[in-house]
């Protein structure tokens, strides 16, 4: 998972890792993702921000009532559906 150039708030950070990974899912699963550069289960969740880029950047929660939060390095979509692909960042 990367950032467009110049596109987002998380492409004015500093990124150690600039891989993108790509994944097929199925609807109405859940997916869990870490990425390597934060695997850290010390790291508080106010240390990291994550992010769905496209036309509008939208700031992903770390709220459990959502379908997509996250906790730490963690990225968690419940139920996901067509309408959640797209590029994810997190810094």
């Amino acid at each position: 998972m990367s950032t467009p150039r110049g596109k987002s708030e998380a492409s004015k950070s500093s990124c150690l890792n600039l891989d993108q990974d790509f994944y097929r899912l199925i609807k109405g699963e859940a997916f869990y993702y870490v990425s390597y550069a934060m695997d850290d289960p010390k790291m508080p969740d106010e240390n990291i921000t994550w992010y769905k880029n496209g036309p509008e950047i939208k700031n992903i929660t770390t709220d459990e009532t959502h379908r997509i939060h996250y906790h730490g390095g963690a990225l968690l979509f419940l139920n996901i559906s067509a309408n959640d692909s797209g590029t994810y960042t997190g810094r």
